[in-house]
């Protein structure tokens, strides 16, 4: 009788293993791509050449990235923005085409319910591309940027989210044109996990 109890444990023991084996590889090292679209304010950047000076219209930033869950409520990820920016005001005319690239670190926080918020903050470069009357040039720049929002979990491998995202980087200098550029975010985008 022993013996068969002792089997019958040693059994259900080896059975719920696996199980919480799996549910952890399903939790942590999860792979992810996402996509997302953002709404940049672009309020506090501006350039200036001497005396002239323009500021830059609102604009939309788009970006993909591929992630992954390192730890509990922790995910790292490498991102690749994109956005083309306008100055039609003051006596500069022109674009600034930007493309990004960060590295990210997220804390997710476990509310245990569908909608979870996060932080979030980076460190890259932005390569600025920049064509006004008054220059034509290009320039790589070191920016960071930090974020906050909410994961809206949709299925087991799809979440929505949505936030709010600050970036800056260092003076840019096309030509005899230096540009402030920072601007302020709301995005939102889809994640899925492969």
């Amino acid at each position: 009788m022993k013996r068969t109890l002792l089997i019958s444990t040693s059994a259900l023991v080896l059975a719920a293993g696996p199980v919480e084996a799996q549910d952890n590889l399903f939790q942590y090292g999860d792979t992810y791509i996402s996509g997302s679209a953002g709404w940049s304010m672009m309020g506090e950047t501006e350039a200036s050449s001497g005396i002239l000076s323009g500021d830059f219209d609102d604009t939309i930033n788009l970006s993909v990235a591929l992630g992954r869950e390192m730890a509990r409520n922790v995910r790292g990820e490498l991102e690749v923005q994109y956005q083309k920016s306008d100055t039609d005001s003051g006596f500069i005319d022109g674009d600034l085409d930007t493309w990004g690239f960060f590295a990210n670190g997220y804390y997710d926080f476990d509310m245990n319910t569908m909608v979870e918020p996060y932080v979030m903050a980076g460190l890259g470069a932005n390569i600025h591309d920049a064509e006004f009357n008054v220059a034509d040039d290009s320039d790589f720049n070191f920016a960071w940027q930090a974020g906050a929002g909410v994961n809206f979990d949709v299925t087991e491998q799809t979440q929505l989210f949505g936030g709010y995202r600050y970036q800056t980087s260092t003076d840019v200098e096309v030509g005899a044109t230096d540009v402030d550029y920072e601007r302020h975010e709301l995005l939102v985008g889809l994640r899925y996990y492969m």
